[in-house]
């Protein structure tokens, strides 16, 4: 949502922006000022879905079915869809065919989500990748170093649990760097972590656990000479943000189409000899973003009349 904004701010500089959130059904008073704004733009890399159904609480998106023809279309932005799935069910292309603007074209994370909308009946969308991308310009990349860093910090995901591979993860970074640091960003990560009954040696002595907030990741990342491994895909990102050398464990469609689309540092999580061999190789990062496809839809904002 930093990258989010700041893009969104670059382009209505002088625009007043208010927030509510897609995981949680709104009151109706608060869906009414909603839908009052000039624009409206969702994000959420994980947002849309195959299937919808007629309660706001049971849907990705917290919306109900019939909102989709009383609200103000929103406009996606570097939006994705939250699986790999079979054909879309009738009530969700409905849903969006309704609830998204016509006239604007929308940004989606990847090429498998624009293919998944257009199939839908939405030909106005293109594939500009997610925006925490748009600032991975080759200056910075070119800032990351290319050699093994002497620590490193990593992620697990509580909600895609595979014991004995992330084990295996664990010893790899133990095997390879003198300093291992955790950070838990999701809300059940620690939890998690502590159910591998890892080695209590190598928990106490090697694995140092950072705050699970934000603050913390960039901190850790900016004060030390560290890489990022791990399955959060943005914790990864952020690094690359940070100029720190990243390699992200792929465990969803997300990661997969980023690497399939745009070249981003992903290693299937089954295959720890690549990993092993990326770790100590040098190497630097290649990313093929779409900058055209980004300033066109950055473009159609432009001369955009917001009715004042």
């Amino acid at each position: 949502m930093e990258s989010a904004t700041a893009e969104l701010k670059s382009i209505f500089e002088y625009e007043q922006f208010v927030h509510y959130p897609t995981h949680y059904a709104l009151a109706e008073s608060t869906l009414k000022k909603a839908w009052e704004n000039n624009l409206a733009f969702v994000c959420g890399t994980n947002l849309l879905r195959s299937y919808w159904k007629i309660k706001a609480r049971k849907n990705q998106w917290s919306l109900r079915f019939i909102d989709a023809f009383r609200m103000q279309p929103a406009i996606l932005f570097g939006v994705g869809w939250n699986n790999y799935t079979d054909e879309t069910e009738w009530k969700a292309k409905v849903f969006y065919k309704n609830a998204l603007r016509k006239d604007i074209l929308h940004s989606v994370r990847d090429s498998y989500t624009e293919n998944k909308l257009k199939r839908c009946g939405i030909k106005n969308v293109i594939n500009t990748g997610c925006p925490t991308l748009w600032s991975l310009t080759s200056e910075k990349l070119s800032s990351i170093p290319t050699t093994k860093a002497s620590s490193v910090v990593f992620t697990l995901t509580d909600y895609r649990r595979n014991y004995d591979l992330d084990i295996s993860l664990i010893n790899c970074l133990t095997k390879n760097y003198e300093t291992i640091y955790f950070w838990p960003q999701g809300s059940k990560d620690l939890a998690y972590f502590e159910e591998l009954n890892l080695d209590s040696s190598c928990h106490n002595n090697q694995i140092k656990l950072v705050s699970n907030t934000l603050i913390a990741f960039n901190e850790i990342l900016v004060n030390n000479d560290i890489d990022y491994i791990g399955t959060r895909l943005h914790a990864g990102i952020r690094a690359l943000q940070l100029s720190k050398r990243a390699i992200i464990i792929g465990i969803d469609n997300r990661a997969v189409e980023m690497k399939n689309d745009f070249n981003l540092p992903v290693v299937n999580r089954v295959s720890i000899e690549e990993l092993i061999e990326l770790i100590n190789t040098d190497w630097a990062p290649s990313l093929n973003i779409p900058w055209t496809q980004i300033n066109n839809w950055k473009a159609q904002f432009i001369n955009l009349n917001l009715g004042k």
